[in-house]
């Protein structure tokens, strides 16, 4: 088989969850040619199971590939390296490896490329809360996809700039950029993206309390992804929607929902997503008052936050437990969480939470 045939191959598999084959597929494919091409869609492969450490690997593994000579492999590697710092909340990092990549994309006249650099650039700026910069980044990103006729990637550049328009308030344009890319996606059959715009557009409504439109669009992605059989896409729906009952207070539902999204996410593996998912169901059980099941999920969430290096998160689970804690009549427990959690949001910058758990210490009583 031909090496974009094995890459093809193992991508297959991946999208039915047959990660034991695509694993094989795709060390065939390392074996080829096209080793380059291959260490980068393995290495997205890692990355999207949570593997970060072994797709870094990857990654910098096509970097030392005739490393004088630039070329394509090389600057989408560089992409990849800023994705990977980015989730890791090293901005800089990722910022730096960005411009490398553009860097690279300019010398060899990739018109393409440059464009999913900026695009990068700009989820990049968003992230920092630079939104005139992110906007300017995704609008060079739409303007260049827009004259290459490159149709998905025109969907996902107005996707991108709907979520900057969200962020600024612009709630009403933010919907119509991404009912444009829903139009893209859908007239084309990109099914998949369709699925991710229904997804974005249940957050947009959710950010405005409609929690009915919101939850309607989060069941059309759903379905949507369901029909896929995408458990990533299906997972990341029941956690949606188990948000909109958590909001409601229909703490069964949201219980069942977040179940049902920790169960895909542990099948496959993805460690962040669990950690985030443990935390919600327990505050599902707390608010069911069953503490015991909720103080276990909680700390769930805490080891794995803390082993995988996530400081916010981490703060933001023992502020949690503090909470618990109060709701059984703790104050002593509560806090000695909250002051854990005070230290650890100091050592992130999060000044904004360290108001709100100090603010809570205040209200405790002073023998506690």
């Amino acid at each position: 088989m031909s090496a974009n045939d094995l890459l093809e191959q193992a991508e297959k598999f991946v999208a039915e969850g047959r990660y034991t084959q695509a694993e094989e597929a795709f060390a065939k494919a390392l074996q080829t040619p096209a080793r380059a091409i291959a260490l980068n869609r393995y290495g997205v492969f890692a990355e999207s199971s949570g593997h970060l450490e072994q797709a870094k690997s990857l990654f910098e593994s096509v970097l030392e590939i005739d490393p004088a000579n630039p070329d394509p492999s090389k600057a989408e590697a560089y992409r990849n390296l800023g994705h990977i710092a980015s989730v890791r909340g090293d901005l800089d990092d990722a910022e730096r490896r960005y411009h490398s990549a553009l860097e690279i994309d300019r010398k060899l006249n990739d018109a393409q490329g440059q464009a999913d650099d900026y695009r990068s650039i700009g989820r990049l700026k968003l992230k920092r809360g630079l939104l005139d910069e992110a906007k300017s980044s995704v609008e060079k990103a739409y303007s260049i996809d827009t004259r290459l006729q490159s149709g998905r990637e025109q969907a996902e550049d107005l996707a991108l700039l709907a979520n900057i328009y969200d962020r600024t308030g612009a709630h009403e344009e933010a919907e119509k950029k991404l009912r444009q890319a829903l139009s893209i996606n859908e007239k084309n059959g990109w099914l998949d993206a369709a699925a991710s715009n229904y997804h974005s557009l249940g957050t947009i409504h959710q950010g405005l309390d409609d929690l009915g439109s919101a939850e309607r669009a989060y069941a059309r992605a759903l379905d949507i992804y369901k029909r896929l059989g995408r458990k990533e896409g299906i997972a990341n729906c029941c956690e949606s929607l188990g948000d909109v009952n958590l909001l409601r207070g229909d703490f069964p539902q949201a219980k069942q929902l977040f179940e049902v999204a920790l169960e895909a996410d542990e099948e496959l593996g993805r460690s962040d997503a669990v950690a985030l998912v443990s935390g919600k169901l327990a505050q599902a059980y707390q608010g069911a008052r069953e503490f015991d099941r909720a103080e276990h999920m909680y700390r769930r969430a805490l080891k794995l936050h803390e082993r995988l290096g996530r400081t916010g998160a981490l703060a933001q689970d023992y502020f949690n437990l503090g909470g618990l804690y109060m709701e059984r009549g703790d104050p002593s427990g509560a806090r000695s969480m909250w002051e854990a959690s005070l230290a650890l949001f100091k050592r992130a910058g999060a000044s904004e939470r360290q108001q709100l758990v100090e603010s809570s210490l205040s209200g405790l009583p002073a023998s506690s």
